[in-house]
């Protein structure tokens, strides 16, 4: 995090992330191609495939458009719906809350609203560092 202040960093949602989103909407796309081919399958079923290829299709979307730049003077959160910068200053508390073994989701409280991110962004220790670094929350 040494000189940070010539230069942004960034975090997005990584690889693994990226990976199992393009997974299940290939798997509900193919569920799609193969429904014509079964007897039987009533109309309830071919919306719930295309729903649920909607719903990953969506999760693309937003995880190619999610980030959170972090720059000397504080953060910037980008995601499909909103822009939002704050200062460092501006931050009320960082939230962290373990879900699984290895994943962690962070909640960042600022005066602008909530920004949140998982350990499995690229990139989130050195957020988090940052935080601790630039808070009174270390």
């Amino acid at each position: 995090m040494d000189g940070m202040a010539s230069k942004t960093m960034v975090a997005r949602p990584g690889p693994l992330l990226f990976g199992a989103t393009i997974f299940g909407l290939v798997v509900w796309l193919a569920v799609l191609l193969v429904l014509p081919q079964v007897q039987g399958i009533g109309t309830g079923t071919y919306l719930s495939a295309v729903l649920m290829a909607l719903l990953f299709a969506t999760l693309l979307v937003g995880h190619l458009s999610t980030e959170i730049e972090f720059q000397s003077d504080g953060i910037a959160a980008k995601t499909f719906f909103r822009r939002l910068r704050c200062r460092w200053s501006g931050i009320d508390r960082v939230e962290v809350r373990p879900l699984l073994p290895g994943i962690t989701i962070y909640l960042i409280c600022t005066v602008r609203g909530p920004v949140v991110f998982t350990s499995l962004w690229k990139n989130h220790r050195p957020l988090l560092e940052a935080l601790r670094e630039r808070t009174r929350f270390a």
